[in-house]
């Protein structure tokens, strides 16, 4: 079952959809369209309500798969979600906890966004997915499964601000007083990128475990000193 997601009514996403996937297709069965407001619950201000709207998501894949579909695939055009800076805040937690979620079910989900919203309000939202535009973000921060969240990309001084914002929206995914990153797929790492996840880990009063990273940033990590980020290098 694959859903297409916009701020528009039904009618109107329908002939978008017709428009990009063919009318005949469309008449094959197993896509559907909900607008926005419809899929995600909302708190009074327009912001995502975190909490209910994973629900509905999972009440979603339920209904598909109990109507024979293998799984649920939704579009989403989620521009209308995140235009101010207490809306992303809200939807970055949210992809977040649905992303462990459904990290080992038949769901999976493809964002996009105008570009009316701005480089650097794209990246913030960009950065959280496995996969992402080309440019769109330096480096990646997503959910792997389990408690352990991924690291991917690059991280320096040109992104630390960037960084520094994704870590903040990670949510409590273990309640061990420690939040796992996995770097297999890091690129490169400075020092800006361990001071921030060391600030990070003092704000939330844990320790930072970074596993599968080189030997060269563990070998920064010592040299800095830093106690609250433990490093576990590829072996």
């Amino acid at each position: 079952s694959i859903e297409y997601v916009s701020a528009a009514a039904p009618a109107s996403l329908f002939a978008e959809l017709a428009a990009l996937a063919g009318e005949e297709i469309i008449r094959r069965g197993g896509f559907g369209v909900t607008p926005v407001e419809d899929f995600y619950a909302f708190d009074g201000s327009g912001v995502v309500d975190t909490r209910r709207s994973i629900a509905m998501r999972m009440a979603a894949m339920d209904k598909a798969r109990a109507n024979g579909w293998i799984g649920f695939r939704s579009v989403i055009d989620a521009t209308s979600v995140a235009r101010t800076p207490v809306q992303r805040e809200a939807f970055a937690r949210f992809e977040h906890l649905i992303d462990a979620q459904l990290a080992a079910l038949p769901d999976a989900a493809m964002c996009a966004y105008d570009r009316e919203l701005g480089e650097h309000a794209i990246a913030e939202l960009a950065c959280l997915h496995p996969w992402a535009r080309a440019g769109a973000s330096p480096f990646r921060l997503f959910a792997a499964g389990g408690d352990a969240l991924a690291l991917a990309g690059e991280v320096d001084a040109a992104c630390e601000e960037l960084f520094a914002t994704a870590l903040r929206r990670v949510p409590a995914l273990s309640g061990d007083g420690r939040v796992v990153f996995d770097a297999q797929d890091m690129v490169f790492m400075d020092h800006h990128g361990l001071l921030a996840l060391d600030g990070f880990a003092a704000d939330n009063d844990v320790t930072v475990v970074l596993r599968n990273c080189s030997s060269a940033l563990a070998r920064v990590a010592a040299l800095r000193g830093l106690g609250a980020v433990k490093v576990e290098t590829a072996s």
